[in-house]
């Protein structure tokens, strides 16, 4: 997974699939920006179909030719305030975007307390963390129900710099843990002190 950031404006963003985190108490009408994705939030507020809880997920096709191809609203609970809650719901939102076989995905950056590197180095750390598979000894089937991220760009208006570094120190944390969980899914007998040898020397 490819991880980048931008100042673009969500709402023009040209991807498969723009995610957008929504609290329970949100009071604004224009959430994405998008008018159309925005009524249907609306309306599916309304009907008591979404309500911004955690786990809740509404996905709005858009049928203009500019902007997303899709937008997918995530609940966020009480709110996003701290780095643990933020890392939680990046990896919500990515399990969720995985099964809409979405490629490119875009993030807005949400309502938070939090600064905007630590922000986005707690989306990063939470999007690869769960995106992480161990299938080297599987046989991939043509028939999966989830895709792949290849590209996720976090959006940050105002402070994409910050985000940038954030976003940059997230990474090495998270695949630094990913590289310890395939070190400890394999069969025992892979890990011979040569082996050993040879990943400290990649490491270092």
């Amino acid at each position: 997974m490819n991880i980048k950031t931008s100042s673009a404006a969500a709402e023009s963003f040209s991807c498969d699939l723009a995610v957008f985190f929504v609290p329970e108490k949100w009071r604004r009408k224009k959430v994405s920006g998008i008018a159309g994705a925005d009524a249907f939030l609306g309306e599916a507020r309304a009907a008591g179909d979404f309500r911004g809880r955690e786990g809740e997920v509404l996905l709005w096709y858009n049928s203009s030719s500019t902007g997303p191809g899709r937008v997918m609203f995530c609940g966020a609970g009480k709110g996003l305030d701290e780095a643990e809650s933020l890392r939680l719901a990046a990896g919500r939102m990515v399990q969720a975007a995985l099964k809409t076989r979405a490629e490119r995905v875009a993030v807005a950056a949400p309502s938070t307390s939090l600064a905007a590197g630590d922000a986005a180095r707690a989306l990063t750390e939470g999007a690869i963390l769960a995106g992480y598979r161990f299938d080297r000894y599987q046989e991939k089937k043509e028939d999966e129900d989830c895709g792949e991220i290849r590209e996720l760009t976090l959006l940050f208006a105002g402070s994409a710099a910050a985000a940038r570094r954030g976003a940059a120190l997230g990474k090495v944390t998270a695949l630094a843990a990913c590289r310890a969980r395939d070190m400890a899914n394999e069969p025992g007998n892979v890990w011979t002190p040569d082996a050993f040898a040879a990943a400290a020397r990649d490491l270092a």
